[in-house]
């Protein structure tokens, strides 16, 4: 099977938020995503890219180098995050839920990050030894939700 080149263009979309890009792949795909320039062809991203791809995740470091029209190309990861990674496609009940809220806070508190894209593609990325398990959490919001769309 031939690898498949994944082309990156970058331009800034904000004077308010410096770091985020518009990143294109594969000459398809636009999407805003946050940068960290480090030294020549690394940057650490500062968000996850919803790409077919995959295994691209927040805080990963890759090499892409630039190309004389402008585009960036992907290279490579050339170090993952430490950060674990669990994802899910959430309902919009789910999602505008109390339970919910609550979950995204003990995240926080536990030193994770969230995403969240086009309200129901959600991302938890938590440091390593953190004790919380996201699969179980996230089962008891699905399950409060639930049984309060029962009771009503």
């Amino acid at each position: 099977m031939a690898e498949k080149e994944l082309q990156i263009t970058i331009s800034q979309v904000s004077p308010e938020m410096p770091d985020a890009r518009l990143v294109m792949f594969d000459d398809e795909i636009v999407l805003r995503v946050s940068l960290e320039p480090l030294k020549g062809n690394l940057y650490r991203l500062g968000t996850t890219p919803l790409t077919d791809d995959g295994g691209i995740y927040l805080g990963d470091i890759i090499e892409a180098e630039m190309q004389e029209n402008g585009v960036l190309r992907y290279l490579r990861v050339v170090e993952a995050s430490p950060l674990r990674h669990w994802s899910w496609l959430l309902s919009e009940k789910v999602g505008a839920s109390a339970a919910f809220e609550a979950f995204r806070e003990t995240i926080e508190k536990q030193g994770g990050i969230w995403e969240r894209y086009f309200g129901g593609i959600l991302f938890i990325h938590l440091p390593p030894g953190t004790p919380l398990d996201p699969q179980e959490e996230m089962k008891k919001v699905i399950n409060t939700v639930q049984a309060k769309g029962h009771d009503g």
